[in-house]
């Protein structure tokens, strides 16, 4: 038997095997190592390199056999000549041995590939493909007017993608916190723990308009679908974003069953492209939440309700943009109130599944209504036509706060940051937690790490400076104020008057509190805490009298603040708990 060993190996020597299949491995190594390096840089996805090692190994029994029988000479390939033997009967034995070890050598192959071809991609990375961030599209137009387009377009796109169960979808402020920066799509899928990214471009030229999509997966840049549109601007653009929709849903390999995808097609809201249009300009001016962007929205929501006086979604902005002029002090809570109510009730008529419009009704309920009871109710009915509307769960989490309800209400803002992880207004809404929970040093740590994501978002300058006055630091407080535009801070003035307080010098704080800015709603409760803090309780509450009777926003925040504290005492401050319905909450 041993001796028959010998014969064997002495003839896979002979025949050069070990040698072929040494060469073979060899350069199958090098070429593997060339492909993990080359492949990505060529946009190929992860498994062609797993598919050449594969394809390797399964190749090395093929080798082996080849070696076996053929050999390399000077006139070629030749077969390998069987060896002269002293003893024949042994032929039959290398042979059943030859046989053994062609199919050990194929097992072997076969095995290493399925194990290479299973173990390289598992389930998980399948399933993580099923979150996308929709970056905003370029304006590619000569003129560059269509900027508004472009981010209208990839809103619409996200808010249909939103609404498809198990895909995760980053909110619209943190996607579209990358505009006009070059980052590499790798560190925003990071930023936003999505796996795929959609971008694109727009460029209009007299009636006709070029969308440019493409799907990319964040973590080598892979391209997983893209498509370039050539249409009529006047005629096929609805088309457009519906066949972008659904060729995502294709390439994530997203099921849909009926319901979900004719619901996709009703996302739009109009079938007049003019009035479309309108909508997406004015939700681009209400984006930008400056003075000028959301009044100037007004008028053109108004626009595209005049073109088509059935469109829920314009509505549904309207009365946004009336929230938001009397919440930031743009107008009077009695003057934008009943338009706004008049305009969500309206959109609610047309679409009752309309979730956008039961988020702002609950708003107009919580701020102007005060009736927490329904506004509860008109948040939940919001977040559950769309779970995924970060500013939902926001908003319902800042009116638990008014609450009294801490612990429900710091579930719903981590919620909201979850969903939507680079949006300021949501990650103020945290920072103001902590500081109505005392926690003043983390608070400030908090508006700090905003500002340096975006040191012109104003509103939490504005925080920042009034926890410094409840930390006892009013040069911080004047320091944080003073980078704050002139007419944007309504509480400017009983910020000053508090740091003179607080810095000894009464006289200042009343000239500051006597002083009137034309073009703001004074923040009366804020006032009235300077008032407080000198003593004089009756102009306190007579300015809070004159807030409740204003609707101001702020008064919801009276059971909260510490800037409040000397007026608890006083029974009074109960009866303006009472007639803004939180009074049972504070007991």
């Amino acid at each position: 038997m041993g001796q028959r060993r010998l014969n064997f190996f002495t003839e896979l020597k002979r025949r050069k095997v070990v040698r072929v299949v040494s060469v073979y491995a060899a350069v199958g190594y090098a070429v593997a190592q060339v492909a993990d390096l080359v492949f990505p840089r060529l946009g190929l996805p992860d498994w062609s390199v797993t598919g050449v090692i594969v394809l390797g190994l399964l190749g090395l029994p093929a080798a082996a056999v080849f070696g076996w029988i053929f050999d390399l000479t000077g006139e070629g390939i030749t077969r390998t000549p069987s060896a002269p033997s002293a003893q024949p009967q042994s032929g039959g034995w290398l042979s059943y041995q030859a046989v053994a070890l062609v199919i050990l050598l194929v097992a072997l192959g076969a095995g290493a590939g399925w194990w290479a071809g299973h173990s390289s991609v598992p389930e998980a990375d399948t399933q993580a493909l099923n979150s996308i961030a929709v970056l905003p599209f370029t304006d590619m137009s000569a003129d560059g007017d269509m900027e508004y387009f472009g981010d209208g377009m990839a809103e619409e796109i996200l808010n249909v993608l939103a609404k498809l169960p198990g895909l995760k979808v980053a909110g619209r402020t943190s996607s579209f916190s990358f505009k006009d920066k070059e980052l590499d799509l790798r560190a925003i899928g990071q930023a936003l723990q999505v796996a795929t990214v959609l971008e694109g471009s727009v460029r209009r030229s007299g009636s006709r308009i070029r969308i440019t999509a493409q799907l990319i997966r964040a973590d080598d840049q892979f391209h997983l679908w893209s498509e370039t549109f050539d249409r009529r601007f006047d005629e096929d653009v609805f088309v457009v974003q519906d066949d972008i929709s659904r060729a995502i849903v294709d390439a994530l390999e997203i099921k849909l069953s009926g319901g979900e995808s004719s619901s996709m097609a009703r996302q739009r809201g109009t079938a007049n492209l003019e009035a479309y249009n309108a909508y997406l300009l004015g939700r681009f001016q209400w984006n930008r939440r400056t003075r000028e962007g959301v009044l100037g929205s007004i008028e053109t929501f108004k626009r595209a309700i005049a073109l088509d006086p059935e469109y829920a979604k314009a509505y549904a902005g309207l009365a946004d943009a009336y929230l938001i002029s009397w919440n930031f002090g743009w107008m009077k809570p009695r003057d934008g109130y009943p338009l706004a109510r008049q305009a969500v009730d309206r959109a609610l008529q047309i679409d009752p599944l309309l979730a956008d419009a039961h988020t702002s009704l609950a708003a107009i309920q919580a701020w102007y209504e005060w009736d927490f009871v329904a506004a509860e109710q008109s948040f939940n009915r919001a977040m559950e036509l769309d779970p995924g509307n970060a500013f939902a769960h926001y908003w319902f989490g800042t009116i638990l706060d008014y609450m009294n309800r801490p612990d429900e209400a710091l579930k719903q803002l981590k919620l909201a940051l979850q969903l939507d992880p680079l949006a300021l207004q949501v990650r103020n809404g945290l920072s103001n937690h902590l500081q109505w929970l005392g926690e003043l040093d983390a608070a400030i740590a908090s508006y700090q790490e905003t500002l340096r994501i975006d040191p012109a978002f104003h509103n939490a300058r504005r925080w920042l400076s009034l926890t410094y006055l409840e930390a006892g630091r009013p040069q911080e407080a004047l320091d944080a104020l003073a980078a704050i535009p002139e007419g944007f801070a309504n509480s400017a003035n009983a910020i000053h008057a508090l740091a003179a307080i607080q810095m000894g010098d009464p006289d200042t704080a009343r000239a500051f509190l006597n002083a009137r800015n034309a073009e703001l709603t004074v923040d009366l409760v804020y006032a009235a805490s300077a008032y407080a803090a000198l003593g004089e309780m009756d102009d306190a509450f007579r300015l809070l009298q004159q807030a409740v009777a204003e609707r101001q926003y702020s008064v919801l925040q009276l059971g909260l603040t510490p800037s409040s504290d000397p007026l608890r005492s006083d029974p009074r401050f109960r009866e303006i708990l009472s007639a803004i319905n939180l009074a049972p909450y504070w007991e």
